[in-house]
């Protein structure tokens, strides 16, 4: 029997208001932004989680999902005593005093918050001074929610500064920086300073996948910043409940290639086949990035399906072959 991709997490990106507008955002969210998925459409996403077997963790991002705290709280809560773990990802603006943050955490404890994700790099600190971080991690010291920091970069833009401004507070979190992918308001960004290392000699093995309900009302396969500038949705938000978001993307094949081959290894199938541009030699950012440059339109993912049979035939042990 052919194995199934094991997912057991979906995240909820259910507002793309944000009250900052950062120059790298994959987004563009910003105070005026305004797509949203209603308050009944977060509930029953949050509900048919729950009611999966499957699932046991949903994470919340945005925009800035605390700009809407009552509706996130509300989610939050009834997801943790659905037995789910959750996730939050925010900018921090809520630092204004260590007060305010042990206020602010203190209500996201008693919601449920399993793991919080600080969004914190140069793009950030324009409008989000180092002291609300700082603030936000002192404070954490007396609430315990186990906390790290998420900081995209550039050649120009490296965060190395930040990690030192950052000084104690950041000595006993994880810090994890990430290439920025040139999407949303990044496309704008001069391409020479975007990371681009990967060559063609990696294969670029998808990272993992993630059933994400979109603000834009879309469902995908993960929560990359780059797939929501793909053809990859497997369905809208209103007629699309997990177990049928996860069904169709733990049995695809496609999406299992991309484990098994790489998304170097779908580009040689689309060079083989004459399907859109080579792709194979291209440097990219990362396994996402090189994804959705195959997948920018339609006509290659309706002219790469034909052969996703075969190739995904090619990886199994033999005796499944036959």
């Amino acid at each position: 029997m052919e194995s199934a991709i094991i997912m057991t997490s979906i995240c909820l990106t259910f507002s793309s208001k944000c009250n900052i507008s950062c120059a790298h955002c994959c987004f563009s969210c910003g105070p005026h932004s305004e797509d949203h998925l209603s308050e009944e459409q977060s509930v029953k996403i949050v509900d048919d989680a729950i009611a999966n077997a499957h699932v046991n963790s949903i994470g919340f991002s945005g925009g800035e999902a605390l700009l809407h705290r009552n509706l996130l709280l509300s989610l939050m809560k009834r997801a943790s005593e659905g037995n789910l773990k959750t996730t939050l990802v925010s900018n921090g603006f809520w630092g204004h005093s260590v007060a305010n943050a042990q206020n602010i955490l203190t209500l996201l404890k008693n919601a449920g918050l399993s793991t919080l994700t600080l969004s914190f790099d140069e793009f950030h600190e324009k409008f989000i001074p180092t002291q609300r971080i700082i603030n936000i991690l002192q404070a954490n010291k007396y609430i315990g929610i186990p906390c790290h920091i998420s900081m995209a970069v550039t050649k120009d833009h490296t965060g190395e500064e930040l990690i030192h401004d950052l000084g104690e507070a950041g000595f006993t979190i994880p810090i994890t920086r990430f290439p920025v992918v040139p999407v949303g308001a990044a496309a704008q960004l001069p391409k020479e300073n975007i990371y681009s290392h990967y060559d063609a000699n990696d294969p670029l093995i998808c990272p993992g996948l993630q059933i994400t309900y979109h603000f834009n009302g879309d469902v995908y396969p993960c929560c990359s910043p780059a797939v929501f500038h793909t053809c990859l949705s497997i369905g809208e938000v209103s007629n699309t409940p997990t177990h049928t978001a996860l069904e169709r993307v733990s049995r695809n094949k496609l999406f299992a290639l991309m484990q098994r081959i790489g998304l170097r290894g779908i580009a040689e199938i689309c060079k083989e086949h004459g399907i859109g541009p080579d792709l194979t030699k291209v440097p990219v950012v990362d396994p996402c990035d090189l994804c959705r440059k195959i997948f920018a339109n339609s006509k290659t993912l309706e002219a790469l399906l034909p052969y996703i049979d075969q190739a995904y035939r090619k990886t199994l042990p033999d005796k499944v072959q036959s």
